[in-house]
């Protein structure tokens, strides 16, 4: 039995592994050592300041926080920026461009600097990526907007059944403010273009100028009179600063920008000491916001670190689209502030007595915002009541046991290149074919008709050709002139395996011609058509219920908590769904009170929503056989029977017909007595379709 010995590893290779550890591991500082109170000791209390006061009158003290929280900032770029390159060729592919001066990668991912990734002087990038990542996130947001309202929660207990759905009328107003379908959007396709999508939710407030209507005052004239005769004249406008919404404010952040605590993957993010993200903000945005109705402080203190140009952190992959232009700041000198920000946010979970920020010593989350590594203008310990950081990300491959997956768009940008090669070297040689090559000398042909000529252009000989063809010496004229034969050689072999070399991209991301829109290459019948699709739902239909419940679960449990927290204006709320059918109204004043209880987030099904065409048949189907069957149409031992009004109507709704109740015309129904009154005089006749006791008006 043979003992296989690994080999010694040499100093390059021992130097190359510290390194790599010291790249995953966060290093710590000597200001940053833990520091825990001897057991029986006192501890001293801190200075009896908020803590934001404390920041804003002692530097040294807002240095150390700053410092701190851009160690945990660089942690997390050092452990993901070696997948940014892979981000930049994905979002190129979306972006439909080529990048003719980038060098060819090798195998092991190293450059080749003397070969071109793409040798063309003209390049197209074929939709490949584009479409299949667009296939797959109709399919996902499809599922999400099947569902009235789209985000819905169910009560625990009996008592809470009601309120369960007051709760999800006013995350419905949340979902209107904050757009949250473009949330939805933004967050799924990050995630299949990068493996991680993320969206921050924090409860917003916002304030501006809002106009209140005072009403007039006339001495000896009462207001109601005022308002009888005036009407809205009755009433002065006035303009005053004043809170005109509020709401739980949903944001995705761009995965460059994320900082995610890499000792954790991202589906258990909660488990990490950290999480944060980098944002661009002006100062009007901080001015809105600040104290006492918003977070921020230490505002002012802005005018201190402005920049000369409007400032970005670089966003990769769009070399060529993105060319916005820095804003002049020469007319602007005088102006205290007019720039963006760069700007970080992170929670942190810490002890606050190792961060001077308390005398406490059980963990703690705390929420800081700092600007340009310069300025704190947010600091404060987590107010929310469910204490999670406030983050949600998704990936559409999690992986478990490592910090970070791939995403659609990483894993097929290989098999994109590979085509797109193909693809233009075919119009390569078509080029060479169609510009014509002759074998020539110019002692007997006109150049210049050659080479500027063009198409269907004449092309002359020289006075020697001339009479070397007069005197019979030469005689035809092919013989100073000869077109050199080419072929296209790609046609027959590059289309073929550009064609299966996609059909490995569908393969591995189940985005398939049916699903796309695409009449297979071979009749096939509408059952095996209806499997295929089938299968390949099947598969985004898994993708789509692990985001739900990593992602969109934790984030609408926040959205509830921060209702049931934080909801101060009392007001109405438009009533989506069954719910407002089943009031008979489509608002409902809520308040604080009316949305507490125990609740718990729906999830969805995964089951992709019905083809309205084809459930419209199906109910047809079933009204015509419920006409045949006379048990159907009289009250069952239960005392109910079938309505078909309301079968009729969902047949309506699901040819697209929205409106159907506005051609349900109200009628009043008359005694028998005075039916049979009529009747008798002439003036109604029974109509023999109907069942006996009903008649209709001449």
């Amino acid at each position: 039995m043979a003992i296989l010995t690994p080999p010694m590893q040499t100093r390059e290779q021992a130097a190359q592994s510290a390194l790599t550890m010291s790249q995953t591991v966060m290093p710590t500082a000597q200001d940053e050592t833990v520091t825990h109170p001897q057991e029986g000791t006192r501890i001293e209390s801190m200075p009896d300041q908020p803590l934001e006061q404390r920041i804003m009158t002692n530097p040294e003290f807002e240095r150390m926080l700053i410092e701190r929280l851009k160690r945990r900032r660089d942690y997390a770029v050092r452990n993901i920026e070696h997948r940014y390159p892979e981000w930049d060729r994905v979002r190129e592919h979306m972006n439909m461009y080529v990048n003719l001066n980038r060098k060819a990668r090798k195998g092991d991912k190293t450059v080749d600097t003397s070969a071109a990734e793409m040798p063309f002087q003209r390049s197209v990038v074929v939709p490949a990526t584009y479409a299949t990542l667009h296939v797959l996130l109709a399919q996902i947001l499809s599922i999400y907007s099947a569902r009235k309202p789209m985000f819905q929660v169910s009560g625990v207990a009996p008592e809470d059944k009601l309120r369960a759905k007051v709760m999800e009328v006013l995350l419905d107003y949340d979902a209107k403010q904050t757009q949250s379908y473009s949330v939805l959007y933004s967050m799924f396709f990050d995630a299949l273009q990068c493996g991680m999508g993320v969206v921050y939710d924090a409860w917003e407030i916002e304030e501006g100028n809002t106009w209140q209507h005072v009403p007039l005052e006339v001495p000896g004239v009462p207001p109601e009179v005022l308002r009888a005769y005036l009407g809205p004249m009755a009433f002065t406008p006035v303009k005053e600063w004043g809170v005109k919404r509020e709401y739980n404010r949903w944001r995705t952040i761009d995965p460059y920008r994320v900082r995610k605590d890499p000792r954790v993957p991202l589906a258990r993010l909660q488990e990490g000491e950290f999480f944060g993200h980098q944002f661009d903000s002006s100062y009007n945005y901080f001015a809105k916001r600040q104290m006492p109705n918003g977070p921020y402080f230490n505002v002012e203190a802005l005018q201190d670190i402005k920049v000369e140009n409007t400032k970005h952190t670089e966003y990769k992959g769009n070399d060529g689209i993105n060319e916005t232009q820095q804003m002049e700041t020469g007319h602007r000198m005088n102006e205290k502030y007019g720039d963006f920000y760069t700007s970080e946010t992170m929670v942190v979970e810490l002890i606050p007595y190792d961060w001077e920020l308390s005398p406490s010593t059980n963990p703690e989350k705390y929420l800081f915002t700092w600007v340009e590594d310069k300025k704190i203008v947010r600091a404060h310990d987590l107010k929310n009541w469910h204490q999670e950081f406030p983050y949600s990300g998704v990936e559409t491959d999690p992986d478990f046991h490592s910090s970070s997956s791939p995403g659609q768009g990483e894993l097929i940008e290989g098999l994109q290149r590979v085509i797109n090669w193909l693809y233009n070297s075919h119009v390569e040689n078509i080029t060479a074919v169609l510009n014509n090559r002759w074998v020539y000398s110019p002692r007997f042909v006109n150049e210049f008709d050659l080479d500027y000529g063009g198409p269907g252009e004449n092309v002359r000989l020289s006075n020697e050709a001339v009479e070397m063809m007069l005197s019979g010496e030469v005689q035809d004229v092919r013989q100073f002139l000869f077109q050199m034969p080419l072929q296209d050689v790609t046609g027959a072999s590059f289309m073929p395996a550009m064609e299966k070399t996609y059909s490995f991209l569908q393969l591995l991301t189940g985005a398939n011609d049916p699903l796309s829109g695409i009449p297979t290459p071979t009749e096939r019948s509408a059952t095996e058509i209806s499997t295929i699709t089938a299968k390949a739902t099947d598969r985004i239909a898994i993708m789509t219920k692990l985001m739900d419940e990593i992602g969109v679960q934790p984030l609408l449990g926040r959205a509830v908590s921060n209702r049931q927290q934080f909801t101060r204006m009392e007001r109405y709320y438009r009533i989506a769904g069954d719910f407002a059918q089943k009031l008979g109204i489509d608002s409902i004043y809520a308040t604080l009170d009316m949305i507490q209880g125990d609740f718990d987030y729906e999830p969805i099904t995964g089951i992709m929503p019905e083809d309205p065409g084809r459930s419209a048949a199906a109910w047809a189907n079933l009204m015509g056989a419920a006409g045949q069957i006379p048990q159907l149409q009289q009250p069952g031992p239960d005392g109910k029977m079938l309505d078909f009004r309301k079968v009729f109507k969902t047949i309506a709704e699901k040819q697209g017909v929205t409106d159907i109740e506005n051609f349900f015309m109200d009628v009043q129904v008359q005694p028998d007595e005075q039916v049979a009154n009529e009747a008798g005089a002439g003036n109604y006749a029974a109509v023999p379709s109907l069942p006996a006791g009903m008649a209709t008006q001449q």
